[in-house]
């Protein structure tokens, strides 16, 4: 993955200036809405959006699906047609790296750092967890960056999700709900 496709990736989480009234948003279970395209599937709450952005750098295909949700649940999937795994902690680097520039130069501190694994659609994945907190107008909001990697026969992908910490309790419901549920084809 080269720095190159950050900056469209972070430009999403300009949201990030927006929790300065944190207090989440419940996500809606009972009406999710099913994503599905030749390279993956998967789903989230009803009252959360989704988007798509194709690309090709290099002649590789990379598709960015952004879903966004509540006051600051954020979930990125971009997908590769190539089966060459990604670093997690490479992800983790340039995703933090490249996060203040695209919110105005805000202040960020990293508090944490650490491995974690969770489920994906039923199969164990390693990643990274990132705990910082953004400085919006003076006031200290911390947030959560998680970094997956995923592969299969003839894709790659990288799962980025973010929130406030504050919001976890409400909205994590619903990030759970697309990493529960992502599918690489």
């Amino acid at each position: 993955m080269t720095r190159a496709l950050f900056p469209r990736l972070v430009a999403a989480s300009v949201g990030l200036a927006l929790v300065l009234a944190c207090g989440g948003v419940a996500p809606d279970l009972d009406q999710k809405k099913k994503v599905r395209t030749d390279r993956v599937t998967f789903e989230h709450p009803g009252n959360w959006t989704a988007g798509f952005e194709p690309d090709r750098i290099e002649g590789l295909f990379m598709g960015i699906h952004e879903i966004e949700g509540g006051e600051s649940a954020m979930v990125f999937l971009t997908i590769y047609d190539a089966t060459a795994p990604f670093d997690a902690g490479d992800i983790a680097d340039m995703y933090m790296d490249a996060l203040p520039g695209e919110l105005g130069g805000i202040g960020l501190k990293q508090t944490g750092r650490s491995a974690v694994k969770r489920q994906l659609n039923g199969v164990e994945a390693d990643g990274v967890e990132v705990h910082f907190s953004a400085d919006l107008l003076g006031i200290e909001v911390p947030h959560t960056l998680q970094v997956f990697t995923m592969l299969s026969e003839s894709h790659s992908a990288t799962v980025i999700t973010q929130i406030a910490d504050e919001d976890i309790g409400t909205e994590q419901p619903g990030i759970d709900l697309v990493l529960d549920t992502v599918k690489l084809q």
